[in-house]
């Protein structure tokens, strides 16, 4: 495989996209110290799943990630593309780091997990530990290293430790299968006994369904019961509602006929209260008749008893009226409050209505005889008067 391309994000120094394209003929990166080459090789080996903060000289793996300059907000991802050809087929790796430290891993625009990416160039030569980087100081590492280390180097070289790998991870599954088979019988034993208890369990959960079945059909012919007797009393119900609205429509006609009668009981004893007044308000001007004859009559001291008598007699009348009008007045209250006994009230009220009739006639015919006497007296004493002169 051949590096083709490699795109930095937010990576260490990297605060722009960048994108290096390593074309035919590139076979290195030159600059002065501190430009970032470094840095170039880090993306690379952390694209490639590196987990250790010592090889990619940071303390943090949080810290690979851009945390600002002169001028240059610090970003809260980092992210590095490595694009790689084998014989005209291309493979995209992809890592991206989250400032909360979360990481994600892409193969060819998939998102997968990091032992996916590994698995994938076991045997390439590509990899974290692999021959394919050497960093700085590693070529004296390599010369001193043991021979169990070369040993590793020279496999990864000879493109078999995909196989060694693969072998491993069939050696574990084989001590699992063992140690699976030898709790066969136990197990087994384990599942025997408890599908014993199962069917003792099938059989009692059968006659339990049973019983719930015939329980179920019981409660269904009582509710059906049930609901056929309420069906029938709903009837009676309707029946009876019918019943009730009639008689309501009965009693709101015969209140509506009763509030007519009442406000005509209202009018008539509307009209006898104003008679009553105007009987009140003629009587207290004979009163002031009375006093203005009484006046005019000071010289006549002969027909004082009998005036005083007549006047007596006035007022006998007058509390005799008093007397019908508060009687009148306890029948209208009467009559609001206990509709019962309207005729019986309004016989009464009729006879004592002709009774004030009557009086007020007598009056009337009384104040005529009255007023002549008094012409005749006025006359007979201004004749008297004459005569002396």
């Amino acid at each position: 495989m051949r590096l083709q391309r490699l795109e930095l994000f937010g990576f260490k120094s990297f605060f722009n996209r960048t994108v290096f394209q390593f074309d035919e003929g590139i076979t290195s990166i030159v600059g002065p110290n501190g430009c970032g080459k470094s840095n170039v090789v880090d993306a690379v080996v952390w694209a490639l799943g590196e987990r250790g903060t010592k090889s990619l000289r940071v303390k943090d793996m949080g810290d690979v990630i851009f945390h600002g300059s002169n001028g240059k907000r610090p970003v809260n991802i980092a992210e590095v593309t490595i694009e790689l050809t084998d014989g005209g087929n291309d493979v995209a790796v992809k890592r991206r780091i989250y400032r909360d430290g979360a990481n994600e891993y892409y193969l060819n625009g998939s998102l997968v997990r990091l032992k996916d990416v590994q698995d994938f160039f076991l045997g390439t030569g590509i990899g974290v530990n692999s021959y394919a980087i050497v960093e700085q100081g590693r070529i004296e590492y390599l010369i001193r290293m043991k021979s169990q280390e070369r040993r590793v180097v020279i496999e990864e070289t000879g493109g078999i430790t995909r196989f060694e790998e693969k072998k491993r991870e069939a050696a574990l599954r084989l001590e699992e299968v063992n140690s699976n088979l030898e709790r066969v019988e136990d197990i087994y034993s384990e599942v025997t006994k408890a599908f014993a208890k199962a069917e003792v369990e099938w059989q009692r959960w059968q006659t339990y369904k049973g019983l719930a079945d015939r329980q179920a059909e019981i409660e269904k012919w009582i509710l059906l019961e049930g609901f056929t007797k309420l069906r029938k009393r709903m009837a009676k119900i309707a029946e009876r509602r019918d019943e009730l609205d009639k008689e309501l429509n009965r009693k709101e006609r015969d209140k509506d006929r009763l509030r007519q009668e009442l406000l005509a009981k209202e009018d008539e004893f509307s009209l006898i209260d104003t008679t009553t007044r105007k009987l009140e308000v003629d009587i207290k001007g004979r009163e002031k008749d009375m006093e203005s004859r009484l006046l005019e009559i000071e010289y006549v001291r002969g027909e004082l008893k009998r005036l005083e008598n007549e006047l007596n007699g006035f007022l006998k009348t007058k509390r005799g009226l008093e007397e019908r009008i508060a009687a009148y007045e306890g029948d209208i209250v009467a009559l609001k409050h206990t509709r019962q006994e309207r005729e019986q009230a309004l016989a009464a009220e009729e006879a004592q209505s002709k009774g004030l009739d009557e009086a007020r006639q007598a009056l009337k015919e009384r104040g005529g005889g009255i007023r002549a006497k008094d012409r005749g007296r006025t006359r007979r004493a201004f004749c008297c008067h004459e005569h002396n002169h």
